[in-house]
C-alpha cells in the first residue's frame, strides 16, 4: 500500500487537504454550518407543504426567526399564508423551538 506521501493528490478529500495545510479551522466551521442547516431543512421538509418543498429552502435561524428562501414571489405568498401553521408544526422538534416568526426572501 503507497505511503500517505507517495499518494495521488486527486484521492484526497477537501477535508484532508485543508487539515494537512494547517487551513482547516476556517474550512470546519463552514462544514458544520452546512451540515446544521442540511439538517435543519430536513426537518422542515417534513412540515412543509409538498407543494412547495423543492421550492423553500432554509436559510437559518437568527433571533427566533427562522429565514427560509424562496424563487418566486407566488410561493413566497403562500408560505406567509401558512406561517402560523408551519409555526405550530415545527414547535415539535427542539432545534425549532426558539422559532416565533418566519421571514421569507426571495432569491
Amino acid at each position: 500500500m503507497p505511503s500517505q506521501s507517495t499518494r495521488d493528490p486527486a484521492l484526497y478529500t477537501v477535508r484532508t487537504l485543508f487539515e494537512q495545510t494547517g487551513q482547516s479551522g476556517w474550512f470546519m466551521q463552514l462544514l458544520a454550518r452546512t451540515q446544521a442547516l442540511q439538517s435543519l431543512q430536513v426537518l422542515f421538509d417534513q412540515e412543509c407543504p409538498l407543494e412547495l418543498i423543492q421550492k423553500c429552502h432554509v436559510l437559518g435561524i437568527k433571533d427566533a426567526c427562522l429565514a427560509l428562501g424562496v424563487n418566486h414571489a407566488s410561493f413566497a405568498t403562500q408560505l406567509q399564508y401558512r406561517t402560523r401553521e408551519l409555526l405550530h408544526a415545527l414547535k415539535k422538534y427542539p432545534e425549532f423551538k426558539e422559532v416565533k416568526k418566519i421571514y421569507v426572501k426571495i432569491i
